[in-house]
């Protein structure tokens, strides 16, 4: 189980490292059971789900920098205003380009991975049910055996 790199191996390292803290604490084989059941659904869980965090992130941080760069081109946009002294749309112009192009950008970065981000949490989801009835045949397995 601990050599092994898939989430198999991972829950069931897991759930033996924590059956042999619940073995040295006596404790009653139900009970042991509800904790190896939890131990198991956070192993599978946090292996699947390891990369997805930064998903989260990116497609949190994009459209605050597409703000920020459309907060740096309108900032451009107005002092073009202010050093010429008039309302000249060449002028302006280009602050409001550049504004457009960060909000652009910044969507165009957070949406395909916000859609990316919710397809794997929703198919990991779906793997660990998938694998619960084999977490719940191995500590079964364990609990009968010890």
């Amino acid at each position: 189980c601990k050599n092994g790199k898939g989430v198999l191996n991972y829950i069931f390292a897991a759930i033996l490292k924590r059956h042999d803290v619940l073995e040295m604490e006596e404790r009653e084989v139900a009970d042991m059971r509800d904790e190896l059941a939890v131990t198991a659904f956070e192993a599978g869980r946090s292996f699947l789900g390891r990369h997805l965090q930064v998903l989260a992130t990116i497609g949190t941080i994009a459209p605050l920098l597409g703000l920020l760069g459309t907060i740096a081109g309108m900032i451009n946009a107005f002092s073009a205003i202010a050093r010429a002294g008039t309302g000249d749309p060449q002028l302006v112009a280009g602050g409001i380009s550049q504004a457009l192009n960060t909000t652009a950008f910044g969507l165009s970065i957070a949406i395909p991975t916000i859609v990316c981000y919710r397809y794997l949490a929703t198919r990991d989801e779906n793997v660990l049910a998938r694998l619960e009835i084999y977490g719940y045949a191995f500590i079964n397995t364990l609990l009968r055996s010890s």
